[in-house]
């Protein structure tokens, strides 16, 4: 038995199983739930394309942020 919440829209801390940056799609991995990032409308083997997106980057395993609450935010540390 396992509790579960369901959630449609908002900010989610994610493990990525690859290099994320920011604006990149989130890619559902079919066989187990996990992650992979990638550009929009493109194919990841054994994935599907979500409605999220990278708002905060990281490198392969690390915890990033992901969204389908907002468009992609630009690092505070960015240069415009």
């Amino acid at each position: 038995f396992y509790l579960v919440t369901v959630v449609q829209k908002g900010d989610f801390f994610a493990v990525t199983l690859t290099e994320a940056t920011v604006g990149q799609k989130v890619f559902a991995v079919l066989a187990d739930g996990t992650i992979k990032t990638g550009a929009a409308q493109t194919t990841v083997d054994g994935a599907v394309e979500t409605d999220f997106e990278v708002i905060q980057a990281g490198s392969k395993n690390d915890v990033i942020i992901i969204s389908n609450w907002r468009g992609a935010v630009v690092p505070a540390t960015a240069k415009v």
